[in-house]
């Protein structure tokens, strides 16, 4: 899921020491539909992840005791889910993300209903909750072109769900999320 113009970067790239510690929360929940999924959209904005849909998450800052506590004080404080309610289950590999120099850890939770969403809207335009099961049809992966906040027009494939298109780091986490459900879940 990597785009084409950045393949080298991640196959050959080192994490640099000055990389920023990021945590981001891949959520789910019960629905009639089945397991949801939640992403959020970001606003438009001049940094390198404006108008992206990702997971709730962000930099870690000098008061968090670990990089999970970042996520979740992130997720609470984007989209309002007070970290009490989440079962925290597993975490992925940490992935850097070169062109905002962000080395990511992804944490997997559990809500075990329907979550009342109370997004911050500086930093969400909109909360996404897709049925999990949309992320494993046939024709979800295409090839479209995007445009980076560099300016850059770049080529990659992302995940087109429910209209909207999942693309660059975010939809790395959920291929390797994908991976590892088929794997240890048999999904």
């Amino acid at each position: 899921m990597v785009p084409r113009e950045r393949l080298d970067q991640v196959r050959y790239g080192k994490v640099p020491g000055d990389a920023l510690l990021s945590g981001v929360m891949i959520l789910f929940f019960p629905s009639q539909e089945g397991v949801h999924i939640i992403l959020i959209q970001r606003p438009d904005y001049q940094g390198v992840h404006g108008g992206q849909i990702g997971f709730p998450g962000g930099k870690m800052e000098a008061g968090d005791a670990t990089i999970l506590e970042t996520a979740l004080r992130e997720t609470q404080e984007e989209i309002g889910i007070q970290s009490e309610s989440i079962e925290v289950v597993g975490k992925l590999s940490p992935l850097y993300i070169h062109p905002s120099n962000f080395l990511v850890h992804s944490f997997t939770g559990l809500l075990h209903a329907k979550p009342c969403f109370k997004p911050d809207l500086h930093e969400v335009t909109e909360v996404l909750s897709f049925p999990l099961e949309g992320f494993f049809s046939e024709n979800v992966i295409q090839d479209a072109a995007f445009n980076t906040s560099t300016g850059f027009r770049v080529s990659s494939p992302c995940y087109h769900i429910y209209g909207y298109r999942v693309w660059g780091a975010t939809a790395m986490i959920i291929s390797e999320l994908l991976e590892v459900l088929r794997r240890d879940i048999n999904v």
